[in-house]
């Protein structure tokens, strides 16, 4: 049986364009590759974030002690600047604490006994900047947080409830500590 040239020069180039096929699986390959590493890396860092807050903080957080941080004298925060803390929270419940996050309310004055909070005022009385944070049962996490105080007397000591909630829906209450809170000039 006889064959013609142009089949023999067909099959050269379906070889060729194999290979060069396979050049640009392999090469996507790589790509993909590093990207993913890149995604771990990434994921790790915050998971080591979260890690070295609680490390930071003298004591970890219990079933028994869900909310450290904040020590028995309480915290002392500037009347007109920002004060940085470090919060550990230990989730007890038996489901995920969705979205927790950290707010300071209900702060009532220890020579007046006049209450601040979100529902008298409208406002909270110290403004919290702090990220959410999905929980899982029975795992600790730490948080990062910056207080501005919102409309607290200057030389004042309040008593006040500082809350781990659920950002979206601050109804939602996973853990709740009472402290104390100096307001300094």
């Amino acid at each position: 049986m006889y064959f013609p040239r142009y089949y023999k020069k067909a099959a050269l180039n379906l070889s060729v364009e194999a290979i060069i096929i396979f050049v640009l699986a392999f090469a996507m390959l790589g790509v993909g590759i590093f990207v993913t590493e890149q995604l771990r890396e990434i994921g790790t860092q915050g998971v080591a974030t979260s890690q070295d807050i609680l490390a930071s903080i003298e004591e970890s957080p219990t079933a028994e002690k869900p909310i450290v941080g904040i020590k028995k004298s309480g915290i002392s925060l500037p009347a007109n600047d920002q004060l940085e803390i470090k919060i550990g929270f230990y989730n007890a419940d038996r489901s995920t604490a969705e979205e927790a996050t950290i707010l300071i309310d209900e702060c009532k004055s220890s020579s007046t006994g006049t209450i601040s909070s979100y529902a008298n005022d409208g406002d909270y009385p110290v403004r919290v900047v702090s990220l959410s944070e999905n929980v899982a049962p029975s795992t600790e996490t730490g948080f990062l947080a910056v207080l501005n105080n919102n409309n607290l007397e200057s030389g004042e000591t309040y008593i006040c409830k500082l809350k781990v909630v659920k950002e979206s829906d601050p109804t939602v209450e996973y853990e709740t500590l009472t402290f104390f809170l100096n307001v300094i000039s």
